[in-house]
């Protein structure tokens, strides 16, 4: 907040302290249309058998309506990076983005989690 701040005080909106202006000005700044943060997505073997295109609407199709609508995960967008990680764990090892780990899926996903304005 230095930068902008010779003419007084400059105070960031609130929540987004510790953020770039990319995530406060996502439709300004196009970032919100990408998914899986331009290229990071899970990675491990549960993820290379199991979800192949290694896309975010891919496994959220296979998740909720396509083959493994059965196991009842449900929609991943309302689930965390962690949660995601414990359901995949019977197909073998996965492990969250690089730089995801405390996220969610919305986060990692917006475009497919409708959070683009």
């Amino acid at each position: 907040m230095t930068d902008k701040s010779v003419g007084g005080t400059v105070t960031a909106p609130v929540g987004f302290e510790d953020k770039t202006f990319a995530e406060l000005c996502q439709t300004t700044c196009n970032s919100c249309c990408k998914d899986n943060n331009g290229d990071s997505f899970f990675t491990g073997e549960a993820i290379d058998n199991y979800y192949p295109a290694k896309t975010c609407a891919n496994m959220k199709e296979l998740d909720t309506t396509g083959s493994y609508a059965g196991f009842g995960w449900g929609d991943p967008c309302t689930k965390t990076i962690a949660q995601i990680l414990t359901d995949k764990s019977a197909g073998g090892p996965a492990l969250a983005p690089v730089g995801f780990e405390d996220k969610t899926f919305a986060d990692l996903c917006p475009k497919t989690c409708d959070k683009c304005q």
